[in-house]
């Protein structure tokens, strides 16, 4: 079983594709506001990424969309996540960085959605980060062992005495 088949409940994932509809034509904007949070809480990272972000924006409200369209399609969400995860740990990304991702996300789309963004809302996005979160660290981790070992061709090849 991974993290979103225990994420949302029908009235949550409702909740959370509303409020990502609601920001429209603002996703650009949206990113621009969230990398800003985002650096603001880890201004070491700022170096990790290009001086010019558009593509970056464009990029991140793109994946945030497949997510919210396959949240209760469970394989594709799931896949979704896993491509985004191995990604981020060639990437050297940390799950202190993912943990402030999420924070830097729900703070942003505080911002954005004003007084809409209720507690009960809140807790729908922060159930969806979370199953992301704990996904994308399972990616990482899988990633970060098949890169540390050997492949199947490269050790076929190894000579033993």
């Amino acid at each position: 079983m991974t993290s979103v088949d225990l994420i949302a409940t029908a009235h949550q994932i409702g909740q959370i594709r509303e409020s990502f509809d609601a920001m429209g034509l603002a996703r650009r904007k949206v990113a621009e506001a969230f990398y800003r949070r985002f650096f603001e809480l880890v201004p070491g990272v700022r170096s990790m990424f290009p001086e010019d972000m558009e593509r970056l924006h464009i990029k991140l409200m793109d994946t945030i969309a497949a997510l919210v369209g396959a949240i209760d399609n469970p394989p594709v969400f799931h896949s979704i996540i896993q491509h985004v995860g191995r990604q981020h740990a060639r990437f050297g990304v940390t799950p202190p960085q993912l943990t402030a991702f999420g924070d830097a996300l729900l703070g942003t789309w505080e911002q954005q959605l004003g007084p809409a963004f209720t507690p009960e809302l809140r807790e729908a996005w922060a159930v969806l980060y979370e199953a992301v979160r704990r996904d994308m660290l399972d990616a990482m981790a899988a990633t970060d062992r098949q890169l540390a070992s050997p492949s199947p061709t490269i050790q076929a090849g190894i000579q033993r005495p």
